[in-house]
This record gives structure tokens, sequence and C-alpha cells, in this order.
């Protein structure tokens, strides 16, 4: 019998996976504050896939993002637009993010999950293996307002998830609450270990985002416990997010939940800037 692998190609690999590991080592940066500009956004942050949105432009004064391309967006196994860095360390990252029409249209947009925010995903996340936490604000599936999703590995029998025989393998739970300011939101996501916690500042106070009494619980892992979640608090502390992490600014592009064939992406995300910073207690994502 032959063998699989010869001498000289297993040794091949093993140093190509020991340049991947340092080089992944190297682009990851520390949480050092930052804070880019809409036109500085575009020239520093990566971008994970061109063919989710149309070209970056500028649109009075922030940064314009329109979803496109095929897919549904940032669901389960489905990815979206994500201008990101990737970050080491304990930190805390903001942004200002307006849901608008698109051709100048009053109004929210029509569509469905037209939301945008922010995202912190483990990069090293698969098919079937997804690992990320997004808090947005747009318009949702019943009503305008924010979203905490998230998503992970399958982990439990199949017969939990109720979209397995669709492809949509990794687990994703949405929280929705409704939010009453339809208008420039600030979101913060914090970071300490492997807990995160979700704020949004309609202009006045930082507010820690909990859970609503018209909170809507969706999604194909809404039947598998998220942890540290209950009717006072969501702070989860199982998701493996620690190390490296990609990081950045999401958008989700919209469809028709009612005919999912009828993708309705009429809306588009204007965001104002992109901020980061180390922090080593929460009490910090509560300041100006």
């Amino acid at each position: 019998m032959k063998p699989l692998f010869h001498l000289p190609n297993v040794l091949s690999i093993s140093l190509f996976l020991l340049c991947v590991c340092l080089t992944n080592a190297q682009d990851c940066e520390p949480a050092e504050l930052l804070l880019l500009e809409p036109k500085q956004i575009i020239t520093t942050l990566q971008d994970n896939d061109k063919t989710k949105h149309q070209p970056l432009e500028i649109e009075e004064g922030r940064l314009k993002v329109i979803a496109s391309g095929q897919g549904y967006g940032w669901f389960s196994d489905g990815k979206g637009p994500l201008l990101f860095e990737l970050l080491n360390g304990d930190f805390m990252i903001e942004t200002e993010v307006q849901i608008k029409r698109k051709n100048g249209k009053k109004g929210l947009p029509k569509g469905n999950y037209s939301s945008a925010g922010i995202l912190i995903r483990n990069p090293n996340s698969t098919y079937a293996h997804e690992t990320w936490l997004m808090y947005n604000v747009g318009v949702q599936k019943s009503f305008y307002g924010n979203e905490i999703k998230v998503t992970r590995p399958l982990g439990a029998h199949k017969k939990e998830n109720t979209m397995y025989y669709l492809g949509m393998h990794s687990l994703s739970t949405l929280f929705l609450i409704p939010q009453a300011h339809t208008k420039r939101l600030k979101l913060r996501v914090a970071k300490i270990g492997d807990e995160l916690r979700c704020y949004f500042n309609t202009g006045e106070n930082w507010v820690e985002q909990k859970p609503d009494s018209k909170m809507e619980l969706l999604g194909n892992g809404k039947k598998v416990p998220v942890s540290q979640f209950d009717e006072s608090q969501f702070r989860p502390n199982e998701l493996n997010l620690t190390g490296c992490l990609q990081v950045g600014l999401v958008v989700n592009p919209g469809y028709d939940v009612k005919n999912l064939r009828n993708i309705k992406r009429d809306g588009y995300a204007l965001f104002s800037y992109y901020k980061r910073k180390a922090i080593s207690d929460f009490s910090e994502a509560l300041a100006d």
C-alpha cells in the first residue's frame, strides 16, 4: 500500500501552515485607539467580498454601503458585506449608522432585515462551524429595531436545527428588539475575555442592550440556549470569541420573509465613522 503522503509533502504542508499562522499573528493588531473617518474606512479596513456590495461611495459625508450580489446576508452560513480588521485583546468597537431607502425615496426600506452594524467573528469559521456575534439596527422581521444575532457551530443534533435540510447548518439565533429611533444610531460592542455586551446611544447616553417584552426570538438556533441570556441581560460568554478576531462593519441586504424568492433590496447603510479602543472594564462602554 502506498503512503497517503510522502515525507517532503508533509514537511511542505507543515511549513505552509506555520507560515499562515505566523502571518495571521502578525496581521492581528492590538486594540489600540483608532478612529476612522468614512474615506479612511475604505482605505484602512479589509473587504471580505467585493461581490457582496456595490462600489463604496461617500454620501453626505458618510460611507455608503449598498449590499448586492447573491445570498441573504449574514445568517447561518450565509455572508454579506463586511469591512474588517483583525484584532487581539479586550476592546470596544463603535460606529454610527443609519438605514435609508434607495433612490431618494422617503421612509424606511420595505425589505426585511435591511440592517447594518458591527460584527465580531472567529476568522477560522467555516461552513457549519461559523462563530460570530452581530449587533445591528434596521428593518427587522416585524418592526424597525436592533438585532443581536449569535451564530454558532451546529454542535447539536440536526433535529434542533429547523433549516438543516435547506443547507443552513450553522445555528443563528436572532434577538430582535424594537427601536423607536430611526435616524442615526450609535452602536457599541464591548469584549472582555469571552464575554460580549452590546450598547446603543440615540444622542444622549449609552445604554446596554437588554431584552424587551416585545422582543422576537427567531432563527434556526432558537432551540439551543445562549449562555448568560435571560429576561434581564444579554451577555454571551461561551462563544469562543477570543484570540485574534475578525472585527468590523457589516450590512444585510434585505429580502421578503413571506416570499424568499422575492428579494427586496431597496435599502442601504450610511456609516459616520469606525472607532475602536482597548478596555479593561465594561463600565468604559457606558462612558462618552
